[in-house]
């Protein structure tokens, strides 16, 4: 789904594409080649176009101003720039230059744009330093993928919410080689979870769902066959459990917004979840990963009881497994 206002502070490095409302398929694209300094004029080609390859991401950096900066994926710390000197009215052609700019630091006033919503969910992208003057993007004869990309990109004034200065904002798909193991104990989902963590940062780690279980019962008999009647087979929160292998950054008491997860696997960082079930009870589980499919969001869940799937966001969230709710999202580090 498109990205909202709300969606745009809370990114972080997840990447983003920016696609025209006029041109099928056909996005923003940057060629940093060449821009390794700050220049009075910029440097580099801003173009248009068709699908995405590696030139058509950027990161959303928002800025103290309440305005937004676009990173390039492909060239880090090289960003969007508007000249709009001399646009003053509206032409059908445009005018200005959008290119590319080095930033060491904070972005100048040419690389900060203010987010307008449109009512179609899309934006339209007002310069700072030239106010009224907005994000052009002529797709005009892109229809198929090349090297150099086409078409144009530049300035016209006067026009939010016009036809041609109208972007749709979305994340690019995201997936993490996390492996969750299978529960040893048919009440060791946190502990699964937990060890699984563990394994995903340090492979090499010595914590197994036997050793956790001891250590967080405060036993020595827990290290026992999977599936063996043991007095350890018990249920708890992984909030110690994560805590003692030092991989719990923050719990939040709710739902993670798709924007959310996004950063957080933009931070290459699985989110460890409860889910609570409607008769009582609940279950700890993984997300490691989310996208988009017809226009509908999807997470990727390695779940320790009913192995891996993809399901989308809105029945993870309610309906997991017919009758489960996400409540609780553990942010991990490495």
């Amino acid at each position: 789904m498109p990205l909202s206002s709300a969606d745009l502070a809370t990114l972080g490095d997840a990447p983003i594409t920016i696609r025209s409302t006029a041109f099928s398929n056909v996005y923003l694209r940057m060629d940093a080649t060449g821009v390794t300094t700050s220049t009075d004029s910029g440097g580099g080609k801003v173009n248009c176009q068709y699908g995405v390859s590696a030139y058509e991401r950027f990161r959303v950096r928002p800025q103290s101003d309440g305005s937004y900066s676009f990173e390039s994926v492909a060239f880090p710390k090289v960003y969007l720039r508007m000249d709009a000197r001399g646009v003053t009215s509206q032409t059908d052609s445009g005018g200005g230059t959008v290119n590319c700019q080095y930033s060491s630091s904070t972005p100048g006033p040419y690389e900060k744009y203010h987010a307008s919503p449109q009512p179609d969910g899309s934006f339209s992208f007002e310069s700072i330093a030239f106010p009224k003057t907005y994000l052009r993007l002529n797709g005009s004869g892109v229809t198929t993928q090349t090297g150099t990309g086409g078409g144009t990109v530049n300035v016209q004034f006067g026009a939010d919410g016009g036809i041609h200065e109208k972007f749709v904002l979305a994340m690019d798909d995201q997936r993490l080689d996390f492996t969750m193991q299978h529960q040893e104990q048919t009440m060791w989902c946190w502990d699964a979870a937990t060890v699984s963590t563990a394994a995903y940062y340090d492979p090499a780690t010595p914590w197994t769902q036997g050793t956790l279980a001891n250590a967080e019962l405060g036993r020595n008999d827990c290290v026992v066959g999977a599936g063996a009647v043991s007095p350890c087979n018990q249920g708890r929160w992984p909030d110690t459990a994560l805590t003692r292998i030092g991989r719990l950054n923050t719990r939040v008491n709710s739902a993670l917004t798709n924007a959310q997860l996004g950063a957080e696997m933009a931070k290459s960082a699985p989110v460890i979840v409860n889910i609570a079930w409607q008769g009582g009870g609940g279950h700890i589980a993984a997300l490691r990963g989310r996208s988009v499919s017809g226009g509908v969001d999807y997470v990727s869940v390695a779940d320790p009881w009913y192995g891996d799937s993809d399901v989308t966001y809105d029945v993870f969230r309610n309906r997991y497994q017919g009758s489960g709710t996400w409540n609780v999202s553990y942010k991990t580090q490495r």
